[in-house]
């Protein structure tokens, strides 16, 4: 049967329908039914009304004007703390002011901050509150120092913002100008730190510089060790040290010279000559002329005697 449907195909010949066997029609159908596939809308079953809705409710875009958010709102932690809750204390040490305030020393502009000042110094602190808000905020309204020297207040701010953690870098001569400067401004916390640094090295000044410094700065603890020094050295007061010392203390150091040699003498004779030492009544008048040509007038010829 096939081979007689290829030889008409062959010939040309296009048998019609009714033409080709039944058994032919029927297995050529059953192949296109196996070979055919059947479309999406064809195979998609209808859906009830329900499942429709819900259908065209997901892939219908939605419209911004009606769209309504559901979400749960939350308050604003922020904003809530800032406006509604309670004031917190503020700490009494470390809730610091970053202001800054000018000073004018020596006709020279400083800016630094304040709270270095008011918490270390009662000068500064009697200073802020004598003065109005506005003084020293700008250069125009900065407050002077009436007799801070510059060189001074330029130690003692070096001191505070780079050599308080490091003292052992401190000079003995940055020690004295601070001790002259926290005396002055009331620091006196950096005053004992002077202070005991200083007589840490006190060996490398003199008596006369240690006299002047305690008296200067009211440091009686080094006066007696200092007055000990000038009363025992060989050599007597000259006059540059004569004039830092002033004529009280000149006039003292002279007694307790006098006296002191005056005792040791007597001393060393009484172990020599026992009780039969005597102090003379006077004085011989030529030896007297040249002690009093020699302190006087150092240089000058000898005076002749009558």
């Amino acid at each position: 049967m096939l081979q007689e449907f290829h030889q008409l195909t062959l010939r040309g010949i296009s048998p019609g329908l009714s033409a080709v066997p039944s058994s032919l029609r029927s297995l050529n159908s059953s192949r296109q039914s196996l070979h055919s596939v059947p479309t999406r809308s064809a195979s998609r079953q209808e859906s009830p009304s329900s499942a429709a809705a819900l259908s065209s409710s997901v892939t219908q875009p939605i419209s911004q004007s009606t769209y309504v958010d559901k979400r749960p709102s939350y308050p604003n932690h922020l904003s809530s703390i800032s406006s509604q809750g309670p004031r917190r204390p503020r700490h009494s040490l470390f809730y610091m002011r970053d202001e800054m305030v000018t000073f004018n020393v020596e006709e020279c502009l400083y800016r630094v901050h304040r709270h270095h000042l008011e918490r270390d110094s009662e000068y500064f602190r009697r200073l802020f509150l004598s003065r109005s808000v506005e003084d020293g905020r700008a250069d125009e309204t900065a407050i002077t120092l009436p007799g801070v020297l510059q060189h001074e207040f330029d130690c003692l701010l070096h001191f505070l913002y780079y050599r308080v953690y490091d003292t052992d870098a401190v000079s003995l001569n940055e020690w004295i100008l601070l001790l002259g400067i926290a005396t002055q401004l009331r620091f006196l916390k950096i005053r004992q730190y002077a202070i005991r640094e200083i007589s840490a090295q006190r060996s490398a000044l003199s008596p006369v510089e240690t006299i002047v410094l305690a008296t200067t700065h009211d440091v009686p603890e080094w006066l007696a060790p200092a007055f000990a020094d000038m009363s025992r050295r060989p050599h007597p007061l000259d006059d540059l040290e004569a004039e830092q010392l002033g004529a009280q203390i000149t006039a003292r150091i002279g007694r307790a010279r006098e006296a002191l040699r005056d005792e040791t003498f007597r001393t060393f004779q009484r172990k020599r000559y026992g009780n039969r030492y005597a102090v003379p009544d006077s004085f011989d008048d030529e030896v007297v002329s040249r002690v009093v040509m020699e302190v006087f007038w150092p240089g000058a010829a000898p005076v002749e005697g009558p």
